[in-house]
């Protein structure tokens, strides 16, 4: 609609303005005749009437248009009509003049007053469009004016108001200065004092006058005493939570702590400074003065428990000795409550000096090598019995993705564990304690693992969780009026897994059982290569019936069994029969049956017997998995017919291992299950697996050595000193060494670096086909060093363990047990090493003549135990043995009871401590003390390990006098050793012939 007014509006101003026109023309020339024509349309017109047709009016116009001017030689009824376009108007002019003459002067004239007419009204037109224009720009410029005005007063209001709002502010901001509990101080960019707090005043003593609009130089005999300001354009480090110490205007020292920052304007300029404060001095004081008490506290309870554990371990001990003696029932019963009692007393006393050495911050962590699944493992198997004795299930998993070879400290993470674990078992009446290990974080170099101890036990209501961490603290006091505790395991624990790098927690409700969690961080191994064994058989597609109630058992039973490839299902024991039914009809048997022993309503041995009844699955292989074993179980499985028989908690290797055994034999060479598969004949067979290489000088000592690890099963070699191992080394491939300290020749250092580089040599080289030859094997020290810095001495030499000599046979065969285990064994000697030497196999010579002496020793009898000889062949008084040169029943004890083998090691030792005694008064006298050092070194080893203590320590004496390099007193000691010597064979003859 717009648009269309706005097109009349147009046609209306250009008729007016035609009007205008003629009306003009009128004026000027009043005898003529004058018509306007609009050319578009050629309808609208103004002026006089003109006796003029459409058509002609028409061709005039076209005319006019097409001309572009004045055309004048159009005769119309004796008239001349004169047509003229006038662009202004978009319209054409036609018009008679009075003069009728063409070729009249007036003629021209008329013409020339009519052009002048136009030009006169074009130039009133453009005068009265520039006057509207004009005022027009003023209506405009009034309007931008109103608009300006109206927008000052919107703004001037606005500032009045946002003044008055800044006002407000800064009195507010003001106000929470001076109210805050924090003194705070701000510099401009000249370092001119702008503000400062109530806070600031009242601590430091000055008032705002003293301060503000004063550089802060003035101040500066009293700042911070540590250049910890910021007050400076070219830093813009903020400081954080900084400790300093400042002065106040009286001069009293202030601990402060201290925030500082500068400030810069919106181009990035240094425009200020803010710092602020607070006052900790009495803080400080008070804290000082708690850690004080708090060491004086952790220091008194270290000494009164190692004070106390003194005498504890006396009771331990003769209470254990007295169990040896002649005792009837009631008396046998007093020194098993004492020695129980003595022993929780003990556990009390361990746990508080954990605590206090955890809480004066002097516990290391150890950075070692180890395997997490036998860690875990050895734990489950700890708590077994116990388990037992309450008919719990104890149950441990690590899932397939947690890798086992981890750098860290095993024995304070087996502590976590072990805490955890022993509460849980303490708190939990029925059910099951379940110890997991899943991945929380993955990386190249370390893995953050997850431990779960979950329990079903008494729980812990939810609003003591968040104590249960703290010291000497319990979830309810009756608790530990029943349960008894120190409430120290969960704080011990809490400090260690923090140490480790991790955090721990607790969850579960109140009668249904708790899930105690904690991470720890390790490092991987490096360089460590997972050495895949071949498999006797494989267990892919393996058809497994695992028959067990408890569903946890179930769950990783069959998840080890999923891992090999095999095909699970599981039922409970009084579905067991029917399934296996079921399996013969759909022509889909099972190949094995791993049943639990305790089953709700038949044991495992039941259900066996009625399998072996039927005959389409009497020839399935069965293992039962108990508990705890019983003696007469083994017969009864054989009885049976059963194949294996496992005691939990089940161990990943000895299932697979066990497994492989019992699907290895035929029914004809297994008749009625005589070759029963137990975890000891796993055990046997992993020790005939091991490659021992042991590197040792002194005959005695080898002979001791070889004596425990052959008895024991394991396969050994022998090297007299280091070079001879580096050779060995290089010939052929074992799985452990054993490495004497000092030698002749090499000693273990020097052998332990070669061996080292020698490995590394290997793992450059590469053998894709047996990637075990260039894994690290494990050298374990045997030393008599026990000061310490030795063992980290050991270790850094490439060492991967310690054991100190003199060792019992239990410590030898635990730590080569420990290390063998924890490295996957070949099963198979390799002849050579790739590209280290070439040739025939190396043939141990020494070893095998130390091995035919052992072979040839009399088998162990009963009678000749250290027992015996107390029974019946010393009969020394107790007050002789006190003073005696060695412990005849300790150290035939220490030889298996083999005391014919005992002896000819001894005659070995007298024979080469009488050549010994010789070199050391000749080294001596020329001065040799690194000879003095060796061969009374030896002499010490031998001796320890017989238990010949007194010579033992002389020869110690002696050896530190060579290593002082002061030979002075050598002779003297020589003689000392020799007559000790003598004391000894005396004895040792007597004692043989007695």
């Amino acid at each position: 609609m717009e648009f269309i007014e706005d097109i009349f509006s147009e046609i209306d101003d250009r008729e007016e303005d035609l009007h205008q026109l003629v009306a003009l023309l009128k004026k000027y020339l009043p005898d003529g005749s004058f018509q306007l024509v609009l050319n578009s349309g050629k309808s609208v017109s103004s002026g006089d009437k003109l006796d003029l047709s459409r058509e002609s009016c028409d061709k005039l116009i076209d005319m006019a248009i097409k001309e572009n001017g004045l055309i004048h030689h159009e005769l119309h009824k004796t008239r001349l009509m004169h047509a003229m376009l006038i662009k202004e108007l978009d319209a054409t002019l036609i018009f008679v003049l009075p003069t009728q003459d063409p070729d009249s002067v007036l003629k021209n004239y008329g013409l020339s007053d009519v052009k002048l007419c136009i030009e006169l009204f074009n130039s009133q037109k453009a005068h009265l469009e520039e006057q509207d224009l004009r005022k027009i720009q003023k209506r405009q410029i009034n309007r931008k004016v109103k608009v300006l005005e109206n927008k000052y007063n919107e703004i001037l209001s606005d500032n009045l108001k946002a003044n008055e709002e800044l006002r407000e502010h800064s009195r507010l901001q003001q106000k929470i200065l001076d109210t805050a509990a924090t003194a705070i101080l701000t510099t401009d960019a000249q370092g001119r004092i702008t503000t400062a707090n109530e806070e600031f005043c009242s601590s430091t003593g000055f008032s705002k006058d003293d301060v503000i609009g004063k550089h802060r130089d003035t101040l500066s005999d009293r700042s911070c005493k540590t250049d910890c300001s910021l007050f400076k354009a070219d830093e813009k480090q903020q400081i954080i939570k900084k400790r300093c110490t400042i002065r106040t205007k009286d001069d009293r020292e202030l601990i402060v702590i201290k925030n500082a920052g500068t400030i810069y304007d919106r181009s990035g300029r240094f425009s200020g400074g803010v710092e602020s404060f607070i006052d900790v001095t009495d803080l400080v004081k008070a804290r000082e003065a708690a850690e004080a008490a708090n060491i004086v506290k952790m220091e008194f309870l270290t000494n009164m428990s190692h004070e106390i554990r003194t005498p504890l371990n006396g009771i331990i001990g003769m209470a254990e000795l007295a169990f040896d003696t002649n005792l009837d029932d009631e008396q046998k019963n007093m020194f098993y409550t004492i020695n129980n009692e003595a022993s929780s007393l003990l556990d009390i006393i361990n746990t508080i000096l954990d605590f206090s050495k955890n809480n004066a911050e002097k516990t290391e962590l150890e950075e070692i090598p180890f395997n997490l699944r036998i860690l875990t493992e050895d734990i489950a198997q700890s708590f077994a019995y116990r388990a037992e004795q309450k008919e719990l299930h104890f149950v441990s998993y690590l899932t397939p993705e947690v890798p086992t070879q981890l750098m860290g400290d095993p024995g304070r993470l087996r502590q976590i564990l072990v805490n955890l674990a022993g509460n849980a078992l303490k708190f939990t009446e029925e059910g099951e304690i379940y110890i997991k290990g899943e991945v929380a974080e993955d990386h190249k170099d370390w893995v953050k693992v997850r431990f779960l101890v979950k329990d079903t036990g008494i729980g812990i209501p939810k609003d003591k969780q968040s104590i249960i961490f703290e010291c000497f603290t319990q979830a309810d006091g009756s608790t530990t009026r029943k349960y008894g505790g120190t409430g120290l395991g969960t704080t011990i624990s809490k400090q260690l897994a923090e140490m480790m790098g991790g955090e721990i927690g607790v969850e579960g409700e109140e009668g249904m059982g708790s899930t105690f969690w904690f991470t720890a961080v390790f490092n991987k191994q490096k360089g460590h290569v997972a050495v895949q064994k071949k498999d006797k058989i494989s267990l892919k597609d393996l058809r497994v019936l695992v028959v067990d109630d408890n569903q946890t058992n179930q769950f990783v039973l069959t998840e080890y069994l999923k891992s090999w490839g095999c095909r699970t299902e599981t039922c409970s024991g009084k579905d067991a029969l029917s399934v296996l039914r079921e399996s013969v009809l759909s022509e889909e048997p099972f190949n094995l049956i791993l049943t639990d022993f305790h089953l709700p309503e038949v044991t495992g041995f039941d259900m066996a017997k009625e399998i072996k009844k039927m005959e389409t699955l009497a020839k399935i292989p069965i293992i039962v998995i108990t508990s705890i074993g019983k003696i007469g179980d083994a017969k009864s499985c054989r009885d049976i017919g059963i194949d294996g028989y496992l005691a939990k908690p089940i161990k990943q290797d000895d299932l697979r291992k066990v497994i492989e055994s019992v699907l290895g034999f035929s029914k004809e060479e297994n008749p009625k299950g005589q070759n029963l598969v137990t975890r000891h004949t796993i055990v046997e067979d992993n020790r005939k697996e091991v490659q021992i290489l042991l590197v040792e000088d002194y005959p005695t000592n080898q002979k001791l050595a070889m004596k425990h690890l052959q008895t024991a099963g394991y396969q050994v070699d022998l090297a007299d000193n280091g070079q001879q191992a580096v050779e060995a080394f290089k010939r052929k491939q074992h799985d452990l060494i054993l490495m004497d300290i000092q030698m002749p020749v090499m000693g273990g250092y020097e052998a332990t670096k070669a061996i080292r580089n020698l490995e590394i040599e290997l793992s450059k080289i590469g053998d894709k086909k047996d990637s075990a030859k260039s894994e690290k094997i494990p050298i374990i020290a045997m030393t008599v060093h026990a000061l310490k810095g030795y063992k980290e001495k050991c270790l850094e030499a490439g060492m991967d363990d310690y054991l100190t000599k003199p060792f019992r046979r239990k410590e030898l065969l635990d730590i080569v047990e420990k290390w063998s285990r924890s490295r996957s064994i070949k099963g198979k000697q390799l002849p050579t090493r790739l590209g280290l030497c070439s040739g025939e196999n190396v043939e141990f010579k020494e070893a095998d003549a130390k091995k035919s002496a052992i072979d040839s020793a009399e088998p162990f009898d009963p009678e000749l135990t250290a027992e015996g000889l107390v029974a019946g062949q010393n009969p020394k008084s107790k007050t002789d043995k006190a003073n005696a040169p060695i412990n005849f029943e300790k150290a035939i004890a220490e030889f298996d009871g083999d005391k014919e083998f005992f002896i000819g090691v001894l005659e070995g030792f007298f024979e080469n401590v009488r050549g010994q005694i010789e070199t050391l008064r000749q080294a001596v006298s020329d001065g040799d003390a690194d000879l003095v050092r060796r061969e009374a070194h030896s002499i010490k080893g031998g001796a320890a390990n017989l238990t010949a203590d007194e010579l033992s320590q002389i020869a110690f004496k002696l050896e530190n006098i060579g290593q002082s390099e002061v030979l002075e007193e050598g002779f003297e000691f020589i003689g000392r050793l020799e007559k000790e010597f003598q004391r000894l064979e005396a004895y040792a003859s007597n004692d043989k012939t007695a």
